[in-house]
């Protein structure tokens, strides 16, 4: 890759960041429609980073428990790198000015503050054994993405362009350029490498906690490149999103006949880890610490059965410190010293992505996949509370370093580059079986290319409504089926995301994780929420 082609790095969410960060040298082009940091789910995350920093905590816990959390279906190889790089990357942050909340002192489960080696605060969430997650107040999200942003503005080797990409070209087996579109229009970018950081498709569903941008660009732009994905059947969705509906803001908005729309609003599982409990018509009834999908099933079959689920944060230990809360909740007439919160599920997480290996190399010569986007065999059937700032930092230090191995040095010969695409599989794993993969044809690809007709809004609604209704937290197979003979043939990029991950959950047959049956939900699963 010696003739000095910059690096193109698709996204600037925390894995995007970083990646551009740990090229250096090699000189980068970081894409993205919004300045680096803004835009996408890093500045909206709460919770924190998960990392076994605690006294008596050991990277073996933190496995142990994203082992459980994923239902049998994590790569062990994979969790255990991840996972016990989870310390030096608090550290990492920390030096790159991330404001971790200290610890106060006081004594919390599972820790002792004053035998403490480590001096951040410790929270605990859905799935964890004890307090675990290193965060900055309920804001870690923008907290860490305006300081990975400092640093990217500050790196003489990255440059930043307000673009979107619409398409990878290919030449001698490897990908070659980028098509951008800018506001000034489309050009192609030649590049030494392309690291895709594109984020999740949790966008596309009606009820999701992600804006509305995170619609799969970076599964739509590798499946049209031939890339293999995988695990697209696993959606997480968060159990406590504020149902804006049955909020006082909300109820007067709808007699007004603008109901709410948009993004729901998520309230950070911290706070049931430090004490808020959920009722449904003033009854607990499930384990609020207990992995996500388990709480999410529950908190749907409460709903479904006409039951209001609320989020009683007033027995919450410091509730003043969670700052984003009382602002959202204050935005729609509550107040949750208070009131308790309504609450929904709304879809959250991408588990499944494009198919990467430990170096993040996809199964197309050139192509890096990190992040939400990528699927590492990381998070199984489900992914474990705040392992995914985790996952993106490391997977994106990984990738950099491949990229910088197999590139060399700027003023290299460019030999390195012609011999990609015969090396590239060489030590190439994959973390999950070929029977959990799936990949699009050349026909249904060519279909992501074409728009809707009309000048309709930049999300497809139908997609919206059927993921919703078909691949939401229980799913029915009629309905599945239902959902892809509507979208049989229907163009556009969202249509190709939709059909992929119903397809997907056709072929898991059982249930398990973020994947459930509405069939199988009287019979014994892997396990249970019970209340604690």
């Amino acid at each position: 890759m010696g003739d000095a082609r910059p690096v193109v790095v698709l996204g600037a969410g925390v894995a995007g960041m970083v990646a551009a960060l740990s090229v250096a040298p090699w000189p980068c082009v970081l894409v993205s429609p919004e300045a680096p940091g803004r835009g996408g789910s890093t500045e909206l995350a709460q919770g924190g980073l998960a990392a076994a920093v605690g006294a008596g905590d050991r990277p073996a816990d933190h496995a142990a428990d994203t082992l459980a959390a994923g239902a049998g279906l994590c790569d062990a190889a994979t969790v255990d790198r991840i996972v016990g790089a989870g310390p030096e990357v608090v550290a990492l942050l920390a030096d790159l000015g991330v404001a971790w909340d200290r610890a106060a002192g006081e004594e919390v489960e599972g820790r002792e503050p004053a035998a403490d080696p480590a001096p951040w605060a410790l929270g605990r969430e859905g799935g964890h054994g004890r307090h675990r997650v290193v965060h900055a107040g309920d804001r870690s999200g923008a907290v860490i993405a305006a300081a990975l942003a400092d640093a990217v503005a500050a790196a003489g080797h990255v440059t930043h362009l307000a673009g979107e990409a619409t398409g990878l070209l290919t030449g001698e087996d490897r990908v070659t350029d980028v098509r951008v579109r800018t506001a000034t229009g489309e050009r192609d970018l030649a590049a030494a490498a392309v690291v895709l950081a594109t984020g999740g498709f949790a966008g596309l569903f009606r009820d999701s906690t992600n804006p509305a941008t995170n619609a799969g660009a970076g599964i739509v732009l590798a499946a049209r490149a031939g890339a293999v994905l995988g695990d697209l059947e696993f959606v997480q969705f968060h159990p406590t999103a504020l149902d804006l509906t049955d909020t006082p803001v909300g109820r007067s908005e709808t007699a007004a006949g603008r109901p709410p729309a948009g993004r729901l609003p998520l309230l950070t599982e911290a706070l049931r880890g430090d004490g808020a409990v959920l009722r449904a018509d003033g009854q607990r009834f499930v384990g609020e610490v207990a992995p996500r999908d388990v709480v999410a099933a529950a908190v749907h079959a409460q709903r479904l059965a006409g039951r209001r689920v609320e989020l009683d944060c007033r027995g919450v230990r410091g509730l003043e410190e969670f700052t984003a809360l009382a602002a959202t909740a204050a935005a729609v007439g509550l107040d949750p010293r208070r009131d308790p919160l309504p609450v929904c599920p709304a879809a959250h997480y991408t588990v499944g992505g494009v198919l990467s290996d430990a170096r993040g190399r996809t199964t197309v010569p050139g192509l890096w996949a990190v992040g939400e986007v990528a699927c590492t065999g990381l998070h199984g059937a489900n992914r474990l509370a705040s392992n995914s700032l985790l996952e993106g930092v490391v997977t994106a230090r990984a990738a950099a370093a491949d990229v910088l191995s197999a590139a060399g040095e700027p003023a290299e010969s460019a030999a390195q580059s012609a011999d990609l695409a015969g090396t590239w599989h060489d030590g190439w794993r994959s973390p999950v079986g070929a029977e959990r993969t799936i990949t699009a044809d050349a026909a249904e690809a060519a279909l992501a290319t074409e728009r809707l007709l009309g000048d309709g809004p930049a999300r497809d609604p139908l997609v919206g409504e059927l993921l919703s209704t078909a691949a939401g937290v229980a799913r029915r197979r009629d309905e599945v089926h239902r959902a892809l003979t509507a979208l049989e043939g229907r163009p556009g990029p969202d249509a190709l995301v939709a059909r992929l991950v119903l397809r997907s959950a056709l072929r898991r047959e059982r249930s398990v994780g973020g994947h459930r049956w509405v069939e199988e939900q009287g019979r014994p699963t892997h396990r249970a929420g019970a209340v604690a």
